[in-house]
């Protein structure tokens, strides 16, 4: 299966969604349809981490596709971070906030996994 989806705190304050290999946007609006209902689950904030590094890149479309998929978070989405995927998701994520500037402020990028939560952790510290 190229997606999968789970709280990665028991707390469950952090989703994990991996897209795993070669996967189509088909096959990732059900996981981000799962992430959204977790997500509103919890009255607690939720940051969720976006997992590619077993991705085997990105499917065409990717600006609209994000646009969509972004638009149904509920009211508690915290941070978006994309994990892994190199300078190209660096490039996509920064063009997407200059499009999108209601989300820019939601979205990091990390290299691995360790530093996505610690962003997380930074984020919440400064949040208060």
């Amino acid at each position: 299966m190229p997606t999968q989806v789970e709280w990665d705190s028991e707390a469950e304050m952090i989703l994990h969604v991996e897209l795993i290999g070669r996967w189509t946007w088909d096959e990732a609006y059900p996981a981000f349809e799962q992430l959204v209902t977790m997500m509103k689950s919890t009255p607690s904030s939720v940051s969720m981490l976006i997992d590619l590094t077993r991705s085997a890149g990105i499917p065409p479309d990717a600006l609209t596709h994000s646009f969509k998929i972004a638009s149904t978070y509920p009211g508690n989405w915290e941070l978006a971070i994309l994990v892994g995927g190199g300078a190209i998701v660096s490039a996509l994520l920064r063009v997407f906030g200059q499009l999108h500037p209601t989300y820019g402020p939601h979205l990091r990028v990390a290299k691995n996994l360790v530093e996505a939560r610690a962003l997380i952790t930074s984020h919440r510290a400064a949040s208060g």
